[in-house]
């Protein structure tokens, strides 16, 4: 994936979210978080959506499930 090799290409949206990541493909917004270099895909939302209204009903659980994920992730790879 692109975003994985290249983390850059996410871009902050100041008037979306103050801690989320943001890349636009075509017609769709991925929203992502990137913790210790890791990045998480968390939603993929469609341009004719409101996005800022969108992004402000899913963000409040999003930092929580990625945390989740990268912990779970952490823990999957020191268990190797």
């Amino acid at each position: 994936m692109r975003i994985e090799r290249d983390p850059a290409i996410l871009r902050g949206i100041a008037e979306y979210s103050r801690v989320l990541k943001f890349h636009r493909v075509r017609q769709h917004l991925l929203v992502c978080d990137v913790i210790a270099g890791d990045v998480y895909l968390l939603a993929v939302i469609h341009g004719s959506q409101d996005l800022p209204r969108r992004v402000a009903e899913i963000e409040p659980g999003f930092a929580d499930e990625a945390r989740f994920l990268h912990d779970r992730i952490a823990d999957e790879r020191g268990g190797r």
